[in-house]
């Protein structure tokens, strides 16, 4: 089974303040940062922060229940950690202990943790520990067996376990910066496209070593097998397409619509894994298209099979995308702060039924809080509702930087393309080619 194909599940935790021990600085943003890569490479994620030892054990259960046969899961936990004897444990914000012996009944075992992966599955399990921090532990435990750093932990069939530190050692705070020293460059390492697993864990440890001069040194268990995992896989025409977002972002010259076109093909456009990205091309092809159309004699443009090509290839794909992967979370786009700086419309003031309906793209060139940006309206049908896109991606900002405000349905959808016509009929009427928005 193609691994970069499965299910992916992650539960990141990070506690930074605590109830008994001293408090962090690192770790609520560790966990969130990380979810937020992870969620972007197509997992679902669940960040829970400054967790009670019941509410630790409660969110295990559940992550433990929702993964089926060949799916891939992480878990991922930064906060303080202890070994005693043996055993390895995570300090929930609520852990008061006076005695070493009460460990194991006030913390959570590390090995709770892991799954197990029957020889006949597929499953990939990553464990992933920030949680042995140089800081003092109540002044009871240091004195009754506390021992520095955690034990390390065998990995069964299928898993990977990744620690912060090497066994029976602690790893450094990194002071005054957002992220612990693992964890900055874990997510340095990890939205290189194409790497392994190894490999991103591997970089991880030199980069870590570097940052601290070789105090700390990050560790693996590992027993995985069979085909390498990728967190990011890239293919050729995601390499194409970065070249021309970077272009566009960068210059004030528009993109060559042909080089543009170039990419348009079900096996190309199929393998582009950002919704994000693939509206942007998308929009970038209609802009150019548009302006092939109106600055070339008509006979030297097949206007025909470029629409064509728009109407049964390039919008259908983004429109299945989007109906296939529904979730409403529509975020508040305030279309009064907007300035439409190009005297021209991209796309038509039109709206079908849902039933008549047909996708399409309507953009403009805007300010928006002093930046420039491009404000990208994608608009579909799944035969009942209206669905609408809308985008702001930022120039001259690398990398890409957009503002997705989620998927509109219904009503919303109709409210925001109402005030967007509006916002756009000046420019309807003075262009004199595009129809006058109404509503059948």
């Amino acid at each position: 089974m193609n691994k970069n194909a499965m299910k992916k599940l992650s539960l990141c935790i990070g506690i930074n303040n605590y109830d008994f021990f001293e408090n962090l600085s690192n770790c609520e943003n560790d966990a969130s940062d990380l979810s937020d890569i992870l969620t972007k490479f197509g997992f679902e994620s669940k960040l829970l922060l400054n967790l009670t030892q019941d509410e630790i054990i409660r969110a295990l259960r559940e992550f433990k229940l929702q993964i089926s046969e060949n799916d891939i899961s992480l878990i991922f936990f930064a906060g303080h950690g202890l070994k005693v004897e043996t055993d390895n444990f995570l300090v929930p914000k609520d852990a008061n202990i006076e005695y070493v012996e009460e460990i194991p009944y006030k913390c959570i075992n590390a090995e709770d943790l892991l799954i197990s992966n029957k020889p006949a599955n597929n499953n990939l399990h990553i464990i992933i520990l920030d949680a042995c921090r140089n800081n003092k532990f109540p002044s009871v435990i240091n004195s009754r067996g506390h021992e520095i750093g955690l034990n390390r932990i065998s990995a069964p069939l299928g898993t990977l376990i990744s620690f912060a530190t090497s066994p029976g050692t602690n790893s450094l705070e990194n002071t005054g910066e957002r992220n612990s020293y693992f964890t900055k460059a874990l997510l340095e390492e990890i939205v290189k496209p194409n790497l392994t697993i190894e490999q991103v864990f591997r970089n991880t440890r030199t980069k870590v070593m570097d940052y601290t001069n070789g105090r700390q040194v990050p560790w693996e268990e590992s027993s995985l097998h069979g085909e390498d995992f990728v967190f990011l896989k890239v293919n050729s025409i995601e390499i194409e397409l970065d070249k021309i977002i970077n272009r566009w972002l960068t210059s004030a010259e528009p993109i060559d619509f042909y080089e543009i076109n170039n990419l348009f093909d079900d096996a190309k456009v199929k393998n582009i894994y950002s919704p994000e990205k693939l509206q942007l091309l998308f929009t970038l092809f209609d802009i150019g298209f548009e302006r092939e159309r109106i600055k070339i004699v008509p006979s030297t443009i097949d206007q025909d099979y470029y629409t064509t090509k728009r109407v049964d290839l390039i919008f259908p794909i983004l429109s299945e995308l989007f109906i296939k992967n529904l979730k409403i979370n529509p975020g508040k786009l305030d279309l009064e702060k907007i300035e439409i700086i190009d005297e021209i419309n991209y796309g038509f003031n039109f709206l079908w039924t849902p039933d008549e309906s047909f996708p399409q793209i309507m953009a403009n060139n805007i300010i928006v809080n002093d930046k420039q940006g491009l404000l990208s309206v994608f608009v579909t049908s799944d035969g009942k509702q209206h669905i609408v896109s809308p985008i702001i991606f930022m120039k001259n900002q690398q990398p890409l930087t957009f503002h997705n405000y989620g998927l509109l349905v219904n009503s919303e959808a109709e409210s925001f393309l109402e005030n967007y016509f509006n916002k756009r009929e000046h420019l309807e009427k003075k262009s004199g080619e595009l129809e006058k928005f109404k509503w059948d």
